[in-house]
This record gives structure tokens, sequence and C-alpha cells, in this order.
């Protein structure tokens, strides 16, 4: 009978033991699958030595925060990080669009520009270039008439250099039309698309220096939704320890509960109604094995014939 019991204790004590292993590792993986009682293991009164004596940031007392309060102030922070992150797309958006305002503007300024600095070097060539068509003009009709004279190769060859000259002449023009075009390129725009230009230069760059400032600040509440997200879930760890979750599986076995630790999520919900359940038919076990034998020896008594009756 002794090891009967033994062995339905022992399963017992292993159900609680394991169960409570189990809720304490769910806990630390997620502290937000249980509800803490916010006074659970404070002791205030006890503190107030520790107060008087020492400064107030050395020692503080350490509370589960409601997770009420977290959700609150996580969603405050998440909050601020969508409007800022809505505000960053949009400003991106502005940016491209001012960049791409830009460019077409640019094409256009740039389409004139060449069309006022051709037209420049034109002016700036054209005697240059009237000479050459004329020394052209004269050499073709100086070779379609010939001649045998003796001097005609050599009043050719004078045409040909006179026509060099002047295409060396003409040749320099452009050269330093060239020259002064690249240096004062932007005499050559339309005042009114380089002035727009210049607007959407300044304003796009506004634009991209607040989106700068926009994407510093998001990443500052999203270090700091990491940071409360961080230190909230270390208060709660530190509030609770693996004893009150022994504690919790005791109750929970004995169908004893405090309201001291709650299960917050259809998991935990689902443990302790296995749990629950396994430990009725252990105590029922238990129950079992130590009314049974002292039943049966009484049914024995009480069914054995009298000596008495047997030997008369």
């Amino acid at each position: 009978m002794l090891k009967k019991i033994n062995v339905w204790l022992f399963s017992y004590l292993a159900i609680v033991l394991l169960f409570s292993e189990v809720y304490y590792c769910i806990w630390v993986a997620r502290p937000d699958s249980f509800i803490i009682n916010s006074e659970l293991n404070l002791d205030p009164l006890s503190d107030l030595p520790l107060l008087a004596w020492q400064e107030m940031d050395t020692h503080a007392t350490t509370s589960a925060p409601n997770l009420s309060e977290i959700s609150a102030k996580l969603a405050g922070v998440k909050a601020v990080i969508n409007e800022l992150d809505l505000k960053v797309r949009s400003l991106e958006q502005q940016v491209d669009s001012g960049r791409a305002e830009l460019a077409e503007v640019g094409r256009r300024n740039q389409t004139i520009t060449m069309v006022n600095g051709e037209r420049y070097r034109q002016d700036i060539t054209a005697e240059a270039s009237r000479s050459v068509v004329d020394a052209e003009r004269v050499l073709r009709a100086f070779s379609e008439r010939g001649s045998s004279e003796r001097d005609h190769g050599v009043a050719e060859a004078n045409l040909r250099v006179k026509l060099a000259e002047v295409r060396v002449v003409q040749a320099e023009q452009m050269a330093e039309a060239y020259r002064y075009f690249i240096s004062n390129i932007g005499q050559f725009g339309d005042p009114q698309l380089m002035a727009q230009m210049d607007q959407l230069h300044d304003k796009t760059q506004a634009l991209a220096r607040e989106r700068e400032q926009a994407c510093d600040l998001l990443s500052q509440k999203r270090t700091e939704l990491i940071d409360v997200a961080r230190t909230w879930r270390k208060q709660r760890l530190d509030a609770v320890s693996w004893l009150d979750f022994l504690f919790f599986s005791i109750g929970i076995s004995t169908t004893t509960t405090y309201g001291d630790v709650v299960g917050n999520s259809r998991l935990v919900r689902s443990l302790i109604a296995t749990q629950l359940l396994i430990c009725v038919f252990v105590m029922a076990g238990f129950v079992s094995s130590v009314v049974s034998k002292p039943g049966r020896r009484d049914g024995d008594t009480s069914l054995s014939p009298d000596p008495d009756i047997s030997g008369s």
C-alpha cells in the first residue's frame, strides 16, 4: 500500500515541477503570456531602511508592469513612428517629383542653350565662313577652266594656300567661340527656365534636408520603441521567479488559485486545463489507493465464517 501511495505522490510532484518549468520557460520566452499582480513580491515597508540610508536611484522596488500600461506606451511610440513613416514617404515622393521636374526643365534649358550657342558660333564665324566659301568657289572655277600656261600651276597653288589660310582663320574663330560658350554657358540659356531651375533646386534641397531630419527622428523613435520594449520586458522578468510559477503550478494542481498569476494566452490556458485534468486523475488514483486496501480488509473480515459456528 505504501508503495502505491509513493508512486502517486511522486507522480503528483513530478507533474507540479514539470508544469512549473514549462510555465517559467513560456514566461521567459513571452512575458505577456501571463497577467501578474502588480503588487506581487513587493515589500516597500521592509525596504524603508535601505531607502533611508542609500541613494534613491541605487535601490528600487521592482514590480511587474501592467500589460495595459505597456500596450499604451508602445502604442504611443508606434503611433509616432507610423506618423513619421508616412511623412518620410511623402517627402520622398516630393523629392523624387521635384528632381524629375528639375531634370525636365534642365533638358529644355539645355536644348535652348545649345541652339543659342550654335547661333552665336555662326554669327562669330560668319565672315570667315563666307571667305572660305568664296575661296573654294574661286579655286573650283579656276580648276574647271584649266589652262596650258606655264604659271597655271603656281596660280592654283596660291589659291589653295589662300583657302587654307581662310580655313585656319575660320577654325580659330570657331575655337574662340566654343571657348567663350563653355566659359559663359549660363548666358545662352533661357532666363525664365534658369530661374525656375534655381527655385526647383532650392525647394528639392529643402525637402531632402527635411526628409533626412524625419529619417533621423524615425530612427530615434524606432530605437526608443526597442528600448521601451526591452525595459518593460526586463522589469516583468525581474518581478517574478521560478518559485512563483512553482506556487502557481501547485495552486493549479490543487484547484486553488489566488489571482497573483493568471494565464493570458490560449497555449497557457490549454496547459492549465491539461495539468488540472491530469492532477484530478492522479488525486483520484491516490485516494483510491489509500481507501481500497482498508476496505478490502474490512470486507474480508465481515465475510469470513465464525470459528465458533464452524466448530459447532
